[in-house]
């Protein structure tokens, strides 16, 4: 492209970008998905990324047995999706779904990008904060049946 400008090489990337696109339409469902599993994956990818070439300690051979993002993701997303049910069924639902917007706003821009993890950095606080919110319910619930308690509901 040389002779061009970066506006002129940005505009006819764009052109090939959509011609691309429409020459294949037939596969835009398949490749959402596909970026989109690719984004919430739950393992670390092949190659050099994830790949843990520490010395020959005992923590790096341990770190190349386990994948520290299965590790992490086992214990994190169940009590982040338990947090999220928990909270939009509380009286807070609407300050508290905010934070599920923008999960969902960085879960759709993986759509048109690669889909990489990396993309998912920006939200995991957030996602953390659904897993706090999951293990304190978690933690009060067993305190309840560990002292025996119920909830006896009322009639109106």
């Amino acid at each position: 492209m040389a002779g061009h400008g970066e506006a002129e090489v940005d505009s006819i990337a764009s052109a090939y970008a959509w011609q691309f696109l429409n020459a294949h339409r037939a596969e835009w469902l398949a490749m959402a998905g596909a970026k989109l599993a690719r984004f919430w994956r739950l393992t670390s990818e092949g190659g050099a990324t994830g790949n843990w070439q520490g010395s020959g300690s005992p923590l790096g051979s341990l770190m190349r047995r386990v994948d520290p993002l299965l590790v992490w993701s086992l214990l994190t997303l169940p009590l982040a999706l338990w947090g999220l049910a928990r909270s939009l069924m509380g009286s807070r639902r609407w300050f508290q779904s905010i934070l599920l917007g923008v999960i969902l706003f960085f879960t759709l821009l993986a759509i048109p990008y690669w889909g990489a993890l990396r993309l998912r950095v920006p939200i995991e606080p957030l996602v953390m904060l659904y897993a706090a919110a999951g293990f304190e319910d978690v933690r009060r619930l067993v305190r309840q049946r560990a002292r025996g308690l119920r909830v006896i509901e009322g009639v109106r």
